[in-house]
């Protein structure tokens, strides 16, 4: 989220960077981790004028969309099903209840879970090809997973991800033989951090 948010933050004031506008999206495979996810976020942007909204299934569709179209919020995190019925419609709608213009950030956290299990896949599917359609060449999209090795490894499901970036992206892992992470069980140096978290 930090570099995402500061570069929201530093973004000259052009119309897209009004308040109240969608800039960013977070899709996370449960309605726990959404929470947490929308939670970390407020903090971090807390006393900065952006907004978050959670969007989850388990609520009503027309409370959730009552209250992100009254708080208008620079930032939805949620589950694929509810965001899919929030960004793309459902039941026939030809469209999603939700202005996409100023989409400029799309984020699929534990990214495996959501290609992996076909409860999350269609939706999250949806959603991209939706946010692709109207967004392609300025939407930034990042998927994060601490589990995704294999599938990064197999050439088959690792193409299906690769339809949804651009042909430049790039991958960063880390694992414990990379100086810069420190083990759990290592207390005997300095705190180090992952590659991955350096901006």
């Amino acid at each position: 989220l930090v570099p995402i948010l500061q570069r929201m933050l530093l973004v000259p004031t052009t119309t897209t960077t009004r308040k109240g506008l969608l800039r960013l999206i977070v899709i996370a495979p449960g309605r726990e981790l959404a929470s947490q996810i929308t939670t970390v976020a407020r903090q971090v942007v807390q006393g900065t004028g952006l907004s978050v909204q959670l969007a989850i299934g388990g609520t009503t569709f027309s409370r959730n969309l009552e209250q992100v179209r009254k708080m208008k919020p620079d930032i939805l995190v949620g589950t694929p099903g509810r965001l899919a019925e929030l960004l793309v419609g459902s039941g026939g709608e030809k469209r999603g209840r939700l202005q996409l213009g100023t989409v400029q950030s799309l984020v699929l956290d534990e990214f495996d879970a959501l290609f992996d299990s076909k409860v999350h896949r269609d939706p999250t599917i949806a959603i991209l090809e939706t946010l692709q359609r109207r967004r392609k060449d300025e939407l930034q999209s990042i998927f994060c997973s601490a589990t995704a090795t294999d599938m990064l490894k197999d050439e088959k499901r690792k193409a299906i991800l690769e339809q949804y970036l651009r042909a430049d992206y790039s991958i960063t892992l880390a694992d414990r033989a990379d100086r810069w992470v420190t083990a759990a069980a290592d207390t005997t140096t300095t705190t180090r951090v992952s590659r991955t978290v350096l901006h």
